[in-house]
């Protein structure tokens, strides 16, 4: 459980992007730009400050993507399924990224 622990705040920020900006989207422009711009650039850069911080570690990505898991369903359907992956992949290139500048 302590490897998880300085997780929690970066996941927090995630979830924050996930829940609560979707409260944002009032028509089907807002929310593709929610999905395709801002929900990826703060996955991204996530990502990149906990990969600054702590490195690279696969399970940061995966429990990101987990977490969008419930989205889908709350404020999506199920055709946003495919974001999973997305913000996962978002968030793995920026945990790699940050983890590069950790060992400058």
């Amino acid at each position: 459980m302590n490897q998880y622990k300085p997780m929690l705040p970066y996941l927090g920020v995630a979830a924050a992007a996930f829940y609560l900006l979707p409260l944002l989207m009032k028509d089907t422009g807002l929310a593709m730009l929610m999905l395709l711009i801002i929900i990826p650039a703060a996955c991204l850069l996530d990502g990149l400050f906990y990969g600054r911080k702590h490195g690279f570690q696969l399970m940061f990505p995966i429990a990101c993507g987990i977490l969008f898991v419930p989205t889908v369903w709350i404020y999506y359907n199920s055709s946003a399924s495919i974001y999973i992956m997305s913000f996962t992949s978002f968030t793995m290139a920026g945990t790699y990224f940050g983890s590069l500048l950790r060992k400058k």
